[in-house]
Parts: C-alpha cells; structure tokens; sequence
C-alpha cells in the first residue's frame, strides 16, 4: 500500500468508528471547526472562494476527490437509521468488529503462546488471549446469524440451523463429552421458538406444513449433537445393539424430531410469550420514540422511513407479525407491541449467545486451550469457506466504483478543456494512444524479413516503443492490460469513423467516448490487478494485514448496509441487518484468527475467491448493468431474475453430469471411475480438470435439451406474467438469465456442503479461471440462442408463438455449431492462429442482436438523439459498427486460415504423423540407411515468422518399465546435466489425455549455449506409451514467441494420429 491508500483506510476506519462511538464525532468536529474558523477569517475567506469557485480547481477537486480524497462522512456508520429491534444486537456486533481490527497488530507478540494445528494440516503460534477471543466472538457471530434467520424466514432458518449444528459439532468434537454440550442444541431450539413465534398467527395450511417441516428439520439438527456429544451415546449403546451410526443419527433424528415439534406446539400455544414481566422501561421508550405520530397498524409502518418500513408493512398488512398481533390482541397498545418485538430480537440473540460461550468454554475446561483453538479455527474455516457467494458480489461489485471514476474523470476533462479544443484534444489522443499501444507489435511486424518495403519505419515506432518503456513495455501486468486495451482503441477508430459519416462527431459523443474508454481501460487494469493479487508473494506484515481487514470492513459496511436496509416479505430488514452483522463478524474473526496464527494465505485466498466471481458470475452481471442502463427500466424486477439464474445454474451442473456420462459411453462403473479420479485429483492437487474426449453426439443432446429447457421457460413465465405491457420484454430477461445461469455454473467448480465424491460429480471436466476464448464460446453458445427465441417475441407480436416456433430451429443450429465447432476446430484455429478473428464473428452477431433489442425497447432514445446529434452509442450507430467489423473480419479469417497438414511415414514410430507442411525434414535417408537405423528420431525444422529456427524431433525412447512421469523426470535430470540446455527450468507438466491417450506434456525453457547476451529459448515435449517397454516422445524447440500457436499444431498432430 502507498501512504494514499494508507491514510484512505485509517479515514474508513475513522468513520466506522464514528457510528459505533459519538464522542469520536464531538472530537472530530471539533478539529474541523478550528480549521472552519481559519478559513472564514475576513483576510483568507476571500480568496478560499475565490480559489474554489476557480473554473480549474472544481473539476480538478472532483477528481483529486474521486482518487485521492474522497468523502467518507456521508457512508458513516449510522444505527439511528435501523431499525429499533436491530440496535440492541447490532451495536455489541460492529464494536466487535472494530476491537478485532484493532487488535490485530497486537497479535505479533505470542503471550501466552499457544500451538494451534488445524484439521488441514496447518501449525502455527496463537497468543492465548486472542484463542480467548474467538471463543467469545464465534458466539455471537452465530448468535446473530440464527436470530437473523429466524427473523426472515423459516427456510433461511432451516438452512442455518443446519449449518451451525455441524460447524458447532467440530469444536469439541476431540473432546471428552459432557452435558454441557446440551447447550449448542438449546441455542437452535430457543432459535426455533422465536422462528415459530413470530409466524404463529399466520395459521394457513401452507404456513402450518411449512412450520412443520421447519420444527422436524431443525429438531433434528439439534437432536443429533444432543445425542452424540452427551453421555447419553455412550449410555443407550449399552442397552440397545444396534450399530453405533444407528444410535446416534437415527435415535437423535428421533429425539431431535419429538422436541422439535413439542416447541412448534409451544410457540403456536397462545399462552405462550417470550416476554414474562414488564419489558424495560428504556427499551419501552426507544419504542415508543420510533412510533411517534403514528397510530397503529399498517398505517403506523407505512410511517417508517426508507426501505426499511416497506417489508414490515406488507408483513402486518399479511398478518405475519406474530408478536406484534399478540401485543395489540392482548393490550391495543401499539407501543407495548413495538416494545415487545424489540425485546424478543435481543432476547433471543443474546441466549444465543450465552448458551454457546458456556457450550465452548465449558470444552476449555475439558481439555485444555491448545485444544479447543486447534478446533475452533477448523470450525471457523470450514465456515467461512462457504461464504463464496459474499466474495463473489465483492468481486464483480467493484463495477460499480470503476464506473464512478470514469464518469468523473471524464467528464472533469470536458469542464477542463475549452469547447473549441475538446473535438481535436480528444481525436488527436485517441491516435496518441493508437500509435503507443500498437508500437510494440508494429516493431516486431517491422523487423521481420517479410517487411522488409517498410523497414525505413522501424526507427520511428521504436523511439516511440523505448520512450514509453519504462512506463508500459517494462512491466508484463502493463503490458497485458495494454495490449487488450488495444481492442477497445480498434473499436474506436470504427466507431468514431461511422459518427463522421453519420456527421455526429460531437463534443458531447467523444465526451461520451472518452467515458467509455477510460471505464474499459479501468476495467482491464482491475481485472489485471485481481488475477495478479493472488499470485504475488508479498511480505505479510501485521500493519498490512491491519490496513487489508479495515478495506475489508469498510466494503462490508459500504455494500452490506445498503442492501440490507432495503426489504422485503421474505426477508425484512431487522432479519437482513442481523444476518449481515453476523458474516461481517465471521469475516473478520476469521482475518484476526489466522493473523493471529501467522497464516498469511489468507489474503490470498480471498482476492482468489474475488477473482473467481469475476470469471463466474462477472460477465451475465455486467451484461444486466449495461443493458439496465441502456433501457432505464427493467421490466423485472431482480427477485425472479435472480431465480431463473439460479435455476440455470442448477441445470448447468445437471449438464455437467451428463457429459461426463456420455463422455464415458453412458457406463456406470466408467462414470463412478471417473468420477473418483477427478474427486482424487481434487483431493491431492486442487484441480478438478480431467482429460475426456467429450464426443460429439453430446452437442447435438445438449442442443435439444437447452432449447427444450428454454421452450419451457418461456411457457412458464408467459403463464406467471400474464398479459402485461412489457410481458415479451419481461420473457427475453428471463431466458437470457437462464441460459446466463447455465455458462456461468457449467464451468466452475461450486463450494457446497457436500461429500467430495457429489462435488465432483457436479463439477464440470474443466474449470475455467481466466477470460478466455473457452469461457467467452460458452456464454455465446447459450445467449445467442436465448437472445434469438426473445427477440422472436419482440418482432412478431402479432403472432408470437408461430415466430417463436419458427425461431426455434435456428436457435438451435447456432447452439449447436458454436459449441460443436469450438470443440471439434478449436485445436487447427490454435495452431494457425486464428482463433481470435473467428471468435469476434458469433462476438459480433452476439452484438447485433443486442442491438436489435435495443432498437425494439427503446426506440425514444434514438428519435430524441436523431435530432440533437446524440452522444450515445445509440442501436442503429452499434449494429453499423457491428456490420462494418463483421465484412472485414469474414473474410480476412477465411484468408487467414492457410495452414496444412500432410501425412508422413515416420519410421522411428512405425506409423504415419500428420506434419504441417511449413515443416522441412533433414533426416532424409535412402532405404539402406533407413532400414539399418529405423529407431533414428525424425528431424524437421523451419523458420518462424521471426526469422528464427524451430526445430521438431519425434522418436521412440527405452522406458526401461518407468511410467510416464518417472520417465520424464529421468529425461530431465539427464538433459540438465548434459550441459547442452543451460538454465534449464521446467514450466509445467500436464496430461495431454484430451489429444492421445496417457499423453503427458511438458512445458520448459532453457537458454543456448555460447550465445551473449543468452537467448532464451522455449520447448515443449510430449511423451506417449506404447509399450511397457517404448515410449514416443515429440520434442519441439522454438522461440517464446511461437510456442503459443506451435504447441497447438504439436496438438492437432497428436489428436489426429492414428497408431
């Protein structure tokens, strides 16, 4: 961190702490006043207005505002703003955060030290006031977390419940039993009695069978630990013979069921109140405060400010407010029923909590501190590792804070820049940056033989290259963003050539332009930056690590408050502030907790999880923000669009299941095979990628079934919207949020609570972690055909189910040749490097049709641009420059694909290789030379485009018995100590099972000898069984600047050799 970011995350801090503890605001505001003073002396006060009301200084202070300095104050912590119930929790909740971020750099000194070794495998030195620590944090956490629960919802509940009883059950779990672990289970039920009691007069048959289930569910998550941790295990197993497993999950679902429906019965019991006596005068007044000037009922919530109040008014209006009809059944007494409510949230939470501090400190007493932290900090990762869903919103949520930056940047330049001078400042940096982010590549195409008529421009394009070099070319994280960043500047020179013709090369568009840009390069540096953090290695310090959980703390805060202050029926605002207090202080006990054990993968492991909801969730949520930008209005709401993704993404991993098992010939045993080596290969290297030939009778199911899938979205949301003005509209959303659901999940492997052997087999056969060309053909795949039935809707209203039906056969020829194709052609475009320009053409008809719906929803926008020379992208301007890149990209990809394969008999492997024939063999050899040393490799070599040599050699070698990786370790050492590949590093090692069987490759670099300064050269070797006794191998040697596209022909050779 510089000293920027620094004082940024201790003026965060500053404003959390404000809301937690007024008297720093009375400091503070005293400080500020002197300085207010200053500036309003008669001598200075002039010329501060004079200096702020300077043209230059207001849009410069908004960007040194937006970068440097930003206002805090105004995302202050503020609880007067919660709701009245809430306070009472959250308040003990943040402060508790707050101590633990405080308390982090104090954990460098090891009193009381104390040896902590969790189930993974980890040891590391914990002070033993921190182990102290968490044993009264944890409590609390999941304190706020049940009673949040039970305040929304009995599903949310259920799923809690569950949860907590097995990530409780692996703190003592090592630990002698005692009937004290009684209390975990006590907790649960006293958490079902609020659930229940707040639902109670809600006495439909829906809600009473749902009551049920949630009573069952939750006895017997509390049921099990009651048996299994208590000597009533041991007891019941001397009496009755039956196996232990028996006993203790069958005899404690039991137990846990019978209790679980006995506290139904009690808190639907009418004389039963969680309330016994008068309830505190000063929770009855803090009440009755927030229901001032209001007389009662659904009138009094509507009264309620903001978001808060909506979801509590259409819970009265619905009956649902159990505790609230209570108090006016039995006093009329609005206030009482207020108070009542507020005092049944803290109760509730805070015994909780009490019951669990005694449920862990009473296993400390059992055994000893080493002990119970050992097993605590397992609990607490287990826990939070489940949490990937909050890392994945925080991921594709910085969005929204690029978006911001950009808009303020650029519009700061246009206040700046005298009208006069904006078209051409902006037209002459826009070539600028066209001349600098293209001056690397132009060297190397310049410097090459083939260019030899444009050699006299070299000198220029690397004047320009040295001079920016320190600044880009010298750094590959900058160079990588540079050279995507290259794409986008393409794209504006077309764009702005089609507002020349359109005559509409305003300053107002380039402004516009300059947005855009300046969002996009943002957006490619924090992807950079993410897909970098996890891979660096730098020095953990605890001040780091401070600064790190303050940010940390601080985007909780800014995200968590927001959404949870807005309502709902199923999940109100006193339930969704609770929950978020309990994950932030999960959050943070987990940073304090492995800080304080000197784990510092920790940090990793979250911008690891961050970047992953950026590849997975990263694209469909971005496309939903431009597109509810462009439209204004959607014509959904979230909730539904939320629930069809979710319903694809279960489709996706049912997808996955079935590719594997057609992959496998539709054979059981293959598939349970299968399955176990990608569930060990998870186990030992973290890696779910397995080599399956996926065939291609697969497409052409996965076609029928997706399109079918679709069909019957689209006749279930026609039914549920019914004949709305915006129901065609409102159907595109929906099918593209299913088919969104499906890429996303179809290539990603899901945390779930699961056994190993179910996640893999949901997992897909290769996880995607970066942008590709293989993530971008998925989402393809699924949204042109989405986009092509929705628009159906949209263009034939007069009759939508006919166009709708005649939609459908196209819909599944493009899922089925992109897919199909990228599969069967993906290795030759590789290998003749023009994969990139052929994926810009279902990129392009993907646009199109975005712009065609455009066009259709918001034909306004275009009229109303149409006549003042918009500054929009407007549809017609995107499917023009769409046309334009899509005529020149067509053919130059069919000129571009030139690469040949012939076949050659190889006598060194006894059979015929496909060889490209830019491949030039030095072996040749007449038939006596041949035949009296067959086992010879064959050599070939070219010249690259560079003007170097690669060289290819493929032969047989005596495996002496060794498998493949005993074999390519012997081959490496022995190639190393020969002294003829100095610095001889090893890349990576791979299977290559997906191109030939049992094939594994092998990725090195090495430097030649006798060469200064040295020149690094790249290799990639294959290794093939054949025999116990034989091995292939193909050998390629080239530059790095050809090994992308000459391990892709290595590749195709293999996949298409027949033994």
């Amino acid at each position: 961190m510089n000293p920027i970011q620094i004082i940024a995350a201790l003026r965060k801090f500053g404003n959390y702490l404000a809301g937690l503890f007024p008297w720093f605001v009375t400091a503070v505001n005293f400080l500020t006043g002197l300085l207010g003073k200053i500036l309003e002396h008669p001598r200075i006060a002039p010329r501060w207005k004079k200096f702020k009301d300077n043209k230059l200084v207001q849009p410069t202070w908004k960007v040194v505002e937006r970068f440097y300095w930003r206002t805090y104050s105004k995302n202050r912590l503020d609880l007067t703003g919660a709701p009245v119930e809430t306070v009472a929790l959250l308040r003990p909740i943040f402060q508790m955060c707050a101590i633990l971020c405080m308390l982090i750099p104090l954990t460098s000194w090891n009193l009381w030290a104390v040896k902590i070794t969790a189930f993974s495998g980890f040891e590391g030195i914990a002070p033993g006031w921190a182990v102290v620590l968490w044993m009264i944090s944890l409590p609390c956490a999941w304190a706020a977390l049940l009673t949040g629960a039970a305040r929304s919802n009995r599903i949310a509940f259920m799923v809690a419940a569950i949860c907590a009883s097995y990530f409780l059950i692996t703190c003592v779990v090592l630990l002698p039993r005692s009937f004290f672990n009684i209390c975990s289970p006590l907790a649960l039920l006293i958490g079902l009695l609020y659930c229940e009691y707040r639902c109670r007069e809600d006495t439909t048959k829906f809600s009473t069978a749902l009551g049920l289930l949630n009573s069952i569910v939750c006895g017997i998550a509390a049921g099990i630990p009651f048996l299994i941790l208590t000597p009533i295990r041991p007891f019941l197993g001397t009496i009755i013979n039956l196996p232990g497993p028996v006993i203790s999950i069958g005899g404690g679902a039991l137990i846990g069921s019978l209790i679980g429906l006995g506290c139904f019965k009690i808190a639907r019991n009418a004389r039963f109140s969680l309330f016994s006596g008068n309830v505190p005068e000063a929770v009855e007044a803090r009440a009755a405060d927030a229901l001032e000037g209001k007389t009662g009922g659904a009138e009094a919530a509507e009264g309620e400010s903001g978001g808060i109040a909506a979801g509590e008014a259409s819970r009265e209006a619905a009956g649902t407010e159990a505790d609230e009809a209570s108090g006016e059944a039995g006093s009329g007494d609005a206030e009482e029923g207020e108070a009542k409510r507020t005092y049944a949230m803290a109760v509730c939470a805070w015994s909780i909590a009490l019951l669990l501090s005694v449920y862990l400190f009473a296993g400390l007493a059992r055994g000893d501190l080493a002990q119970s932290g050992s097993q605590l900090i397992s609990s607490l990762t287990l826990t939070t590792s489940y949490f990937w869903p909050l890392w994945y919103f925080m991921g594709v949520g910085i969005l929204h804070k690029i978006s911001k930056s950009s808009k303020t940047l650029a519009n700061s330049i246009g206040d700046v820049l005298p009208a006069k001078s904006v078209k051409p400042l902006l037209i002459a940096l826009l070539c600028l940056s066209m001349i600098v982010a293209f001056s690397q590549p132009v060297c190397v195409l310049l410097s090459k033989p083939s260019a030899a008529n444009l050699v006299s421009l070299l000198p220029l394009f690397f004047a320009i290259y040295n001079f920016f070099k320190p600044w880009i070319w010298s750094d590959p994280l900058t160079t990588l963003a540079v050279h995507w960043f290259s794409y986008v500047l393409l794209f504006d020179c077309v764009l702005v050539c089609i507002l020349a013709v359109q005559r509409r090369v305003t300053n107002e568009a380039l402004v516009r332009l300059l947005f855009l840009n300046v969002f996009a390069f943002l957006l490619v540096w924090e992807y950079v930056f993410q897909m970098s953090s996890f891979l660096r290695t730098p020095t953990h310090s605890l001040t780091l690590l401070f600064l790190f959980a303050v940010g940390l703390l601080w985007l909780l805060h800014t995200v968590g408050w927001d959404l949870s202050s807005k309502s709902s029926p199923a999940w109100p605002s006193p339930g969704r502030l609770a929950v978020y207090g309990g994950i932030a202080l999960f959050a943070l006990l987990e940073i304090f907790a492995r800080t304080a054990c000197k784990d510092f993968k920790l940090m990793n492991e979250i911008f690891l999880a961050m970047f992953h909801g950026v590849i997975d969730i990263g694209l469909p949520y971005y496309f939903l923000v431009w597109t509810t930008n462009r439209v204004k209005k959607l014509p959904l709401t979230i909730p539904p669009l939320l629930g069809v993704f979710c319903l694809g993404a279960l489709t996706g991993l049912a997808f996955n299941v079935l590719e594997k098992f057609c992959a496998v010939g539709w054979s059981i045993p293959l598939l349970t095979q299968t399955v176990n080596a990608q569930c060990q290969s998870l186990r030992e290297l973290g890696s779910i990628n397995i080599d399956l030939v996926i065939p291609g009778a697969w497409f052409l199911i996965r076609t029928v079934l997706y399109i079918s899938l679709l069909a019957l979205v689209y006749v279930f949301a026609k039914r549920k919207i019914g004949e709305r003005e915006n129901v065609r509209e409102a159907v595109l959303f929906l099918l593209v949020a299913f088919g969104s659901g499906i890429a996303s999940f179809s290539m990603t492997l899901v945390e779930l609570p699961l056994p190993p052997e179910v996640r893999a087999l949901l997992a897909p056969c290769k996880q995607e972690l970066l942008f590709n060309c293989n993530l971008f053909q998925s989402y393809l795949a699924y949204w042109i055909p989405a986009l092509i039935l929705g628009l159906s809707q949209l263009y034939g209203r007069s009759r939508p189910g006919k166009m709708f039906l005649f939609a459908i056969p196209l819909a599944m020829a493009s899922h089925f040749l992109i897919s199909w194709s990228y599969s069967h052609f993906e290795v030759y475009w590789r290998a003749d490097s023009s994969l990139y320009t052929l994926m810009m053409i279902p990129v392009g008809l993907f646009m199109l049709l975005v712009a065609l719906f455009l066009k259709h929803v918001a034909p306004q926008l275009e009229e109303s641009d149409r006549d003042k020379k918009a500054t929009l992208l407007t549809p017609v301007t995107l499917i023009a420059a769409v046309a334009t890149v899509e005529l020149v990209l067509i053919p130059w990809a069919i000129c571009q694909s030139h690469l040949k394969f012939e076949r050659q008999q190889v006598l060194s492997v006894s059979h015929e290789v496909p060889i490209a024939t830019t491949w030039r063999r030095t072996d040749e050899k007449n038939t006596q030379s041949a035949s009296a040393n067959p086992n010879a490799p064959a050599t070939f070599v070219r010249t690259d485009s560079s003007g170097g040599v690669s060289l290819l050699q493929i032969g047989v070698i005596d495996s002496e018995g060794l498998e493949s990786r005993q074999l390519l370790k012997k081959l490496l050492v022995k190639a190393s100590e020969s002294g003829r590949y100095p610095s001889l590093a090893v890349v990576s090692v791979e299977p290559w099972g997906k191109y030939r069987t049992n094939a594994l490759a092998c990725s090195f670099s090495y430097e030649l000898p006798q060469t200064k300064p040295p020149v690094t050269m790249a290799g990639l070797s294959i290794l093939v069984p054949r025999s116990a006794d034989q091995t292939e191998f193909y050998t390629l040697y080239t530059s790095p600047s050809e090994i992308e596209h000459e391990q892709f022909e290595l590749a195709y050779m293999l996949k298409n050799t027949t033994p």
